[in-house]
């Protein structure tokens, strides 16, 4: 069978019952946010503040050069402010916050890896300790 891709919350609901979870968080001075996942608190850190894409700016995108593997066009990564989100061209892949993390630190290799449950708690450790993260998670 092949391996299905879940976020945090499906993983918690395919769980329920068995752990107990309490989440807050919050990033720096926002509001908590208000739900059970811990994903909104992580990718509500801007990823202008990870990664920096010098390229054309068409609205919310800017269109340039992908900062982990580059580009031979100068034109292969696209980073859309407002949605928060990234886009390879040339791995035909994106993400969000975590990934770029793991991408930033190495946690990864490509724009394509995809991050398990270890990786996902050194991005959690990296996001608290680099982008003033704060999330803290109570498994009973």
């Amino acid at each position: 069978m092949p391996i299905v891709e879940i976020d945090y919350g499906e993983f918690l609901k395919a769980f329920e019952g068995l752990i107990k979870v309490k989440v807050l968080k919050t990033w720096q001075n926002q509001e908590s946010v208000n739900n059970s996942t811990g994903i909104e608190g992580l990718q509500s850190i801007p990823l202008s503040s990870i990664i920096a894409v010098n390229g054309l700016k068409h609205g919310d995108e800017i269109q340039g050069t992908n900062p982990w593997h580059g580009s031979t066009t100068g034109c292969n990564f696209c980073l859309n402010t407002s949605l928060n989100v990234w886009h390879c061209f040339r791995c035909n892949s994106g993400g969000g916050v975590a990934k770029a993390i793991a991408l930033n630190e190495e946690i990864i290799q490509e724009c394509n890896d995809l991050l398990d449950g270890g990786a996902f708690c050194k991005v959690l450790n990296i996001a608290r300790e680099k982008y003033g993260l704060s999330l803290h998670q109570t498994f009973i």
